[in-house]
């Protein structure tokens, strides 16, 4: 009886306490910063003066990355595409017609290699991690290609008209690519372009960046006669103005962890809409005014972004997640959501600090063999500057993480991180309770 009475006291008292987590203060960024590219930013391409810029999610701390000077033989800088993992960058130039590679280099050497040559208006490019291989639309040619990184291994993916804008779906198999004018947007196997099909016919307007949303089973696409972001279910319904009264918007990516969608706006219409010359940003549902990232002078001609949403320290975590103008919301003890989770615990957990963790995505009390744990979900790679450890207590007051550890359970993958169980012994001396102890490191 007393050993039952007592692990009900602890299921309860865990849940009790989930919302005080103890943290320490946060220390600054720099101080997690890992060799090779720093995560947590956004890369855009700039063909007005031909440059290639890099900058947190809100656009602050710009570095400019590349100029034409830096290219010797480019002449305009148009599709990009960014692996991190491997230090590289991609991007097209749509008047030498060639595809250029830049490591991405902490001490800022930039070697450029020209790795593909005789296009015809190349004007977006993306890469695969996984098989290490670029693709491009040849907007002049009527194909989309692919290669490895190198340039090697060259090879005609799809023939169609006029391709503009892709995206790869590398969960599905699939190839997404939107025309330069028919309206049309078209997905073929990634294995071996077999299987075409038609996704969305009619857009009334010309089709420019294209971006799937796997977990809302959606895509989305700028518009750009018709000066919009649009939506739709990718296997059908209607189709949903998300952003409208626009410039000239260009090239789209999504984040779909933090629920916004970023495009530029080459300004080429300058002044019949809002967001000319800026990369923008909003929620994926339009619920937000849209944000204008970048300079915004009339020289800037935005055409294509990549975001790196690796984990990041606090800082970048924040202007990813938050909008500039963000206030108190942001702070680092501060709960939104009122999930009882605080940002610094979300940004630990890789959870959004705006909705609700409940269920099973959020921290949860478990019994093994008759002694309480902490079954939660953390991130594959670690968050910079930030460590997550369970700790036992018998007052509230003093913690302790040097129990007995019963059990630590194998991390389990999940579609926003891997799943663990830290189990530990009841002990007198340290007590009943558990909790999640977020410090920096």
């Amino acid at each position: 009886m007393y050993q039952q009475l007592r692990i009900r006291q602890l299921v309860v008292s865990f849940c009790a306490i989930l919302a005080s987590l103890c943290m320490v203060p946060l220390c600054s960024p720099i101080c997690a910063q890992e060799p090779g590219p720093p995560p947590g930013k956004l890369y855009w391409i700039d063909r007005g003066p031909d440059e290639i810029y890099r900058a947190d999610f809100d656009g602050s701390n710009p570095e400019l990355l590349l100029t034409a000077d830096d290219v010797p033989g480019s002449n305009e800088f148009r599709g990009l595409a960014v692996d991190v993992d491997a230090g590289v960058l991609f991007f097209c130039d749509n008047i030498a017609n060639k595809i250029f590679r830049v490591p991405l280099a902490v001490d800022g050497a930039r070697i450029v290699a020209e790795i593909v040559s005789g296009l015809s208006f190349p004007a977006d490019i993306t890469a695969d991690p996984r098989a290490a291989k670029i693709y491009w639309c040849d907007r002049d040619r009527n194909v989309i290609e692919r290669a490895n990184y190198d340039g090697s291994e060259r090879e005609t993916l799809v023939e169609t008209t006029w391709p503009y804008f892709l995206t790869l779906d590398l969960t599905g198999g699939k190839l997404y690519w939107g025309d330069f004018s028919a309206g049309n947007i078209v997905r073929v196997n990634l294995a071996d372009g077999s299987q075409r099909e038609t996704v969305v016919s009619g857009i009334a307007g010309q089709t420019r960046g294209v971006a799937l949303d796997p977990v809302g089973e959606k895509i989305y696409w700028v518009n750009r006669n018709e000066k919009k972001i649009q939506r739709r279910g990718l296997e059908g319904g209607v189709i949903e103005d998300i952003y409208t009264s626009l410039d000239t918007p260009h090239g789209m990516v999504l984040d779909v962890m933090a629920g916004k969608i970023y495009w530029a706006d080459t300004g080429t219409n300058a002044g019949s809409g809002i967001g000319e010359h800026f990369v923008n940003r909003g929620d994926m549902d339009g619920g937000t005014p849209q944000e204008f990232i970048g300079t915004g002078t009339t020289a800037n001609e935005p055409w294509d972004i990549v975001l790196d949403t690796r984990p990041a320290a606090f800082a970048q975590w924040q202007a990813r997640f938050f909008r500039k103008d963000r206030g108190a919301n942001a702070a680092p003890f501060a709960d939104p959501d009122w999930d009882g989770l605080d940002n610094t615990t979300e940004c630990a957990l890789g959870s959004h600090p705006l909705h609700r963790d409940t269920g099973s995505s959020a921290p949860q009390p478990v019994i093994v063999r008759n002694q309480i744990g902490i079954a939660y979900t953390r991130p594959t790679a670690d968050t910079p500057g930030l460590a997550i450890e369970v700790q036992q207590s018998a007052d509230l007051q003093s913690w302790s993480n040097t129990g007995t550890l019963l059990e630590s359970e194998e991390p389990v993958p999940g579609p926003t991180g891997e799943r663990v169980r830290v189990t530990y012994r009841a002990d007198d001396n340290r007590g009943p309770f558990l909790r999640l102890h977020v410090f920096s490191r």
